[in-house]
C-alpha cells in the first residue's frame, strides 16, 4: 500500500473510486516526517476492503462478456 499524490482530477477520482489514500498536492509541504504521519494516517482497512468488493464487480463484469475469471491469488 501506499499513499496516492492525487496531481490531476483523474487521478484522484481513482483514488476516491479505489478507496487508496491519497493527499493533494496542494497541501504537500514535503518532508520524511509529512510522509510517514501520512502513511500512519491512511486508512488501509477502507482500501482492503474496497478492493474485495471491487474484485466481486470486476469477475462479475468479465463474466459477463463471456470470460472465465480465474479464482483468486489469495
Amino acid at each position: 500500500p501506499a499513499v496516492l499524490v492525487t496531481h490531476d482530477s483523474r487521478t484522484r477520482e481513482v483514488a476516491e473510486v479505489a478507496r487508496i489514500p491519497a493527499l493533494a498536492p496542494e497541501s504537500l509541504e514535503l518532508s520524511e516526517g509529512m510522509l510517514q504521519e501520512a502513511y500512519a494516517e491512511a486508512d488501509l482497512a477502507a482500501y482492503y476492503a474496497r478492493r474485495l468488493d471491487l474484485r466481486q464487480v470486476y469477475r462479475a463484469f468479465l463474466g459477463e462478456n463471456g470470460l472465465t475469471p480465474q479464482p483468486p491469488a489469495d
